[in-house]
């Protein structure tokens, strides 16, 4: 090849050769064996000895935590190409694959595999309407939504859908997507519903989403909770996120990761003896793996942070944390390659 025809077909070269890299660097993580790592623990007392394994070197945290959920039974993952969405395309690299809803759900599986969760089924709008049938309580049950609205099987009634039902009986609800309440699916039409966000939160509480995604620099992290750090929370995005100052003022919620002093990029706000996790932002890579790193810590609106331990570990680490009634095991931070929970009992 000569200089020239070097010089013209360099920059394109190169493009792929770094598409190429960050493709299998995302593939290396979601491949890696889950049985590679591992995190057990024992209680003494009032502590809690950890041990981890690690087959390379990794930064490791390790949460107590008190007032968590435990580890889901199952996470369903709402999808129906036959059904309306009101989600747009998110945020991608140059080059990169659009984020859209479909994509989203397909990378959901390996990043909540990382965090040992693999009994997750993706689900239509009949699999919904049997799922949260009147004799199904959700205690125990996770549900992503991602398509900005709620589909007619189970926002079958404007003032008491079964959807909400299943959350007041102990389901989880983790949106994604847009203003949560304000649009009932059907194959062929999207359905304004007046108020729609007061029936899940209690108030018109959630940012329209006009507002462009906002700069990380003027972003702080929520610092009096001790979470954002902690639980390695990556996100920017504040549209349609919750404004905290609008909930009602009895409303049992949890704001983490970062604000502008409006609105937050993560909100949860229990509901009857479940809870409602309100994810701002339009798609992107760091708000799914926070979503991830939410669900896979068991994290409600009344946890709280007891201990915290850090370190390094190549092989084998121990350590010591005050007993909470839940740990968090998390190895590599924003490059995450294991996280583990456990059930502290006694």
């Amino acid at each position: 090849m000569s200089d020239v025809d070097f010089k013209k077909h360099f920059p394109l070269a190169l493009t792929v050769i770094l598409i190429a890299v960050m493709l299998v660097g995302e593939i290396i993580v979601i491949t890696s064996s889950h049985d590679d790592y591992s995190s057990s623990i024992s209680v003494d007392g009032d502590a809690v000895h950890f041990e981890l394994e690690s087959p390379g070197a990794h930064t490791y945290d390790v949460l107590s935590f008190n007032n968590t959920f435990d580890t889901p039974e199952k996470v369903y993952i709402y999808f129906d190409e036959d059904y309306q969405s009101a989600a747009k395309n998110g945020l991608a690299s140059k080059g990169a694959r659009d984020l859209n809803e479909k994509y989203y759900v397909q990378q959901l599986f390996g990043t909540l595999m990382v965090r040992d969760l693999e009994n997750v089924e993706v689900v239509d709008a009949h699999d919904l309407e049997r799922i949260m049938a009147d004799d199904n309580p959700g205690k125990g049950y996770a549900l992503i939504m991602l398509s900005g609205a709620i589909p007619d099987t189970v926002y079958d009634d404007e003032s008491n859908p079964k959807i909400l039902n299943w959350i007041k009986t102990g389901g989880r609800l983790y949106w994604v997507g847009g203003m949560i309440g304000n649009y009932i699916s059907t194959p062929n039409d999207l359905v304004s519903v007046p108020n729609g966000t007061t029936l899940f939160l209690g108030s018109e509480c959630v940012d329209d989403g006009k507002i462009a995604e906002d700069d990380p620099k003027v972003l702080r992290m929520i610092e009096e909770k001790d979470l954002c750090d902690e639980l390695c929370l990556m996100n920017h995005g504040l549209s349609f996120g919750v404004i905290e100052s609008l909930l009602p003022s009895d409303s049992v919620h949890l704001c983490i990761g970062r604000t502008d002093g409006t609105r937050c990029t993560s909100t949860l706000v229990a509901c009857g003896d479940g809870m409602i996790c309100i994810m701002g932002g339009d798609y992107s890579i760091r708000q799914r793996l926070d979503l991830a790193q939410i669900i896979s810590s068991g994290i409600g609106p009344e946890s709280v942070l007891v201990d915290h331990a850090s370190g390094s570990v190549n092989g084998t680490a121990e350590g010591t944390v005050m007993k909470g009634d839940s740990v968090f095991v998390i190895l590599g931070r924003d490059n995450t390659v294991f996280c583990q929970y456990h059930e502290v009992a006694g």
